[in-house]
């Protein structure tokens, strides 16, 4: 019995010698979950840091494609008004020169006319003979005593035939 006594203590002995090393292996396990454990967490800390930074550069990128959009935008409008300058300037020149053409055609035509116009002026005597006859004229006297005759301001007409009466002692110079 002292044998097994022995045995078992010393099995006993074996088993906390083996319960040292298992504990010293569990505190090394322990020690090493902890490092890890620490290295996750930095690592989780890289991850937030790179997701800001990233989530950063999202934003950047947004708002430049906004940009880049807009500034697309614009300079297609530019484009166009440009377009419709460079065809309103060359509807302008086509019409400016149609112009300057009739102008020039107009003051050439101008320049004939005063040509016929002007035309040189020279002293010249001519001989002439007037024939005269005797003949009966109505004069301005004769014009009154119609005027104030009651026949004529009765009558049906008059003042039509005292317009033409008054017309025919107009004379031209």
């Amino acid at each position: 019995l002292e044998d097994t006594i022995e045995e078992l203590q010393n099995e006993v002995r074996g088993l906390k010698n083996d319960i040292v090393v298992e504990q010293e292996k569990a505190k090394a396990s322990e020690r090493q979950f902890k490092a890890k454990s620490e290295e996750l967490q930095a690592a989780k800390r890289r991850i937030r840091a790179v997701e800001e930074e990233r989530d950063s550069w999202n934003r950047k990128f947004d708002q430049t494609l906004l940009d880049l959009e807009r500034e697309s935008m614009s300079k297609g409008d530019v484009e166009q008004t440009c377009l419709r300058i460079k065809q309103n300037t060359e509807a302008f020149d086509e019409m400016k020169a149609g112009l300057e053409r009739q102008l020039g055609e107009e003051r050439s035509r101008n320049a004939e006319l005063l040509a016929e116009l002007n035309k040189p002026r020279e002293d010249a005597e001519t001989q002439v003979y007037i024939y005269t006859s005797l003949g009966e004229v109505q004069t301005d006297l004769s014009y009154q005593y119609l005027e104030n005759s009651m026949r004529l301001n009765e009558d049906v007409g008059r003042r039509e035939r005292l317009d033409a009466l008054k017309g025919a002692s107009r004379f031209v110079e």
